[in-house]
């Protein structure tokens, strides 16, 4: 099994790994604390308690943690449909992603977008299997590329 397929593989089947390595890659430690702000900001601004630096996380209701990460995997999400825009075309077209979706099992996909991507030498922070495992597990690339057909079992 290929280094790229055996990759695509783990991470298809562990979501919190998946989501793990591309928050780890594409949101800095600044950016991090700027959506931490901004949801103590919003939170205050609703008339939610406020929280004490010097104690542990468990402020606001024991859910700033969840609103902390769902803030990161919005930008991720973002972030990454970005991508796929960017290379609609070599995906799209120069891979035949809507003929190839037809004849290979996500993983295989997975896979075979990352080395797409890989062949464009584009510059990632991130491991090029995350995306290709993100956007073919989302649907992202199946609306980018307007494949209508749905997917056989």
């Amino acid at each position: 099994m290929s280094e790229n397929l055996a990759e695509a593989q783990r991470f298809w089947n562990n979501d919190d790994a998946l989501m793990d390595t591309l928050i780890g890659g594409l949101v800095s430690p600044p950016l991090s604390q700027k959506f931490a702000a901004d949801i103590l900001a919003n939170a205050k601004s609703f008339g939610l308690a406020a929280y004490d630096p010097a104690g542990p996380p468990q402020y606001l209701g024991g859910q700033f943690a969840m609103h902390l990460r769902k803030s990161k995997e919005i930008y991720v999400d973002s972030w990454l449909r970005g991508v796929a825009s960017d290379f609609k075309y070599l995906i799209c077209d120069q891979c035949a992603y809507c003929a190839n979706r037809q004849q290979m099992d996500g993983v295989n996909l997975a896979a075979t977008v990352a080395d797409a991507l890989l062949s464009s030498a584009a510059a990632m922070p991130i491991p090029l299997t995350t995306i290709g495992v993100y956007l073919v597990k989302k649907g992202i690339l199946d609306q980018l590329c307007g494949c209508n057909q749905p997917k056989p079992n």
